[in-house]
């Protein structure tokens, strides 16, 4: 699981009995998936097949719809579909905001072209409305054949919120082989 924040899925596969690792960096440098050295290490495992699929849930912090104040606001627009790396005229701390879901995201398309070639299955997790799911890394990910995707509903699954989400896929029929 990686950017496996409170670690949801991870754990749960562990109490009924699978193997499973987290990465989250909170957890310490050693799990920062923009580190290239922990990227490399990630893909030598999917390469040599020691990871059988990987579930990402890549922060939306940065990348979500949900900030429309006024410029200069605390919670003003950071990126628009015109420009999806980022505004310009920024906060020091929006323009670190940005950086960062910006290296997010270069990692998890880093990962997922590397568990396409593998033909691994992996799991890609954001809010629906994401602006992630349209930025240049990703957007051609999802155009690709092996690729899936739903939209859900958090409320489908006894949540007290709806938080419509998008999960996209690659290689899932690689599943049937287990």
């Amino acid at each position: 699981e990686l950017f496996a924040g409170s670690q949801g899925l991870s754990s749960a596969l562990r109490r009924e009995g699978h193997p499973c690792l987290a990465f989250e960096i909170r957890m310490g440098p050693e799990y920062d998936l923009t580190n290239p050295r922990v990227l490399a290490l990630i893909e030598g495992w999917i390469a040599s097949r020691a990871v059988i699929g990987i579930w990402m849930g890549t922060p939306c912090t940065s990348w979500s719809r949900a900030r429309r104040g006024p410029p200069g606001s605390g919670w003003c627009a950071i990126r628009s579909n015109d420009l999806l790396l980022g505004l310009p005229d920024l906060s020091a701390a929006d323009q670190k905001r940005i950086a960062l879901g910006n290296a997010t995201a270069k990692a998890s398309a880093r990962l997922i072209r590397c568990c396409i070639r593998q033909r691994c299955p992996v799991y890609l997790e954001n809010p629906a409305a994401s602006m992630l799911w349209i930025c240049p890394f990703i957007k051609p990910l999802l155009a690709r054949p092996e690729c899936h995707h739903v939209n859900t509903d958090y409320c489908q699954f006894n949540k007290p919120w709806r938080k419509r989400t998008k999960i996209a896929a690659w290689n899932t029929h690689e599943l049937d082989s287990f």
